[in-house]
């Protein structure tokens, strides 16, 4: 009897727990109908980073059980050893896969660094009036987050209008070519875009999620919930940028269009950690449907629904990894 229930929670934890977890956020979020950006980007950190907490919770619990040979149903049996040594067996290779993934974050932190200096040495001078234009706005805009103004760097770059680089102090990055063309409204709506980013340290966050994703990454879906969590993340910018700005919803859609139409022509830059003003055909989609649709102003669900809902996930996850079951 005890085998069948050792080997039931085990299957529980290592096949179900990934393959529910999933379908059981997106449930969650359409049955309470959880539209803001913040929430949701809280549900699926949880989601994301659950299976780590699983992982380790189950192995420290079940390898304590194992030493001391007692497990909820009695004594050890002889025929728990041989999943004792699995299990223990795994843990001796974590830790070399763990290092593996932490050094890999590292490099990408490099990277970022190297990316953000090449930038910063090949910057153009714009023109002076577009330059002083950028500047008044940047300062106004970062007194107003409480935010020391961050450095300013115009690039000649394609496949971006704007992007926060750096992980300790970050700056703007800035297409000159594209921004050339903007209006006064719209340049201050991007700036303010990307200073939102860098009052939230988006970028340190990213690096974050990034390496967490890395440490799931033999979880099918832990890359679409990173797409996920980067999705609300903007979204979050979009509408504090809105806000600040004052724009209505059909006028930040239709900057949103109006520099998708320039970025489509261009081959989209993919650079490393960095929170950049462009997206893909569907996520800038999906973020100029949220201004059409006046998602943007949908208030947030209540702290007891909110808290409920966490609550669930929280628990009904550390049933499917095994620690509850």
């Amino acid at each position: 009897m005890a085998i069948w229930a050792e080997l039931h929670t085990f299957l529980i934890y290592a096949v179900f727990g990934y393959l529910l977890i999933y379908p059981l956020l997106l449930g969650c979020l359409r049955f309470f109908a959880i539209k803001d950006p913040g929430q949701r980007r809280l549900l699926y950190l949880l989601a994301l980073s659950m299976p780590l907490v699983g992982f380790a919770a189950y192995h420290s619990i079940f390898l304590k059980q194992c030493e001391g040979g007692h497990f909820i149903f009695g004594t050890t049996p002889e025929y728990l050893h041989l999943l004792c040594l699995l299990s223990d067996f795994a843990l001796q290779y974590t830790s070399p896969i763990l290092a593996l993934v932490l050094t890999a974050g590292l490099l990408k932190a490099v990277t970022a660094a190297l990316f953000t200096r090449r930038l910063t040495a090949n910057a153009v001078n714009p023109e002076p009036g577009l330059a002083d234009r950028i500047t008044k706005i940047t300062r106004r805009r970062a007194a107003e987050l409480g935010i020391t103004p961050p450095a300013l760097v115009y690039s000649r770059r394609k496949g971006f209008a704007a992007l926060s680089a750096g992980l300790l102090k970050p700056g703007i990055i800035l297409n000159h070519n594209l921004l050339a063309d903007l209006s006064l409204e719209e340049l201050d709506f991007i700036i303010t875009h990307e200073l939102v980013h860098v009052r939230r340290r988006d970028n340190i966050k990213t690096w974050l999620v990034n390496l967490v994703r890395d440490l799931v990454i033999f979880n099918p879906i832990s890359t679409v919930l990173l797409r996920q969590i980067d999705y609300e993340t903007e979204r979050i910018c979009d509408r504090e940028a809105a806000k600040l700005t004052g724009l209505d919803g059909q006028k930040a859609a239709a900057i949103l269009i109006k520099v998708w139409k320039r970025l489509a022509a261009e081959k989209l830059s993919k650079p490393v950690l960095v929170s950049a003003f462009s997206a893909g055909p569907t996520g800038m989609e999906r973020r100029v449907i949220t201004f059409i649709n006046n998602e943007s102003q949908t208030p947030p669900a209540s702290f007891s629904v909110f808290g409920s809902l966490v609550l669930l996930l929280i628990a009904s996850s550390l049933i499917y990894f095994g620690i509850l079951c």
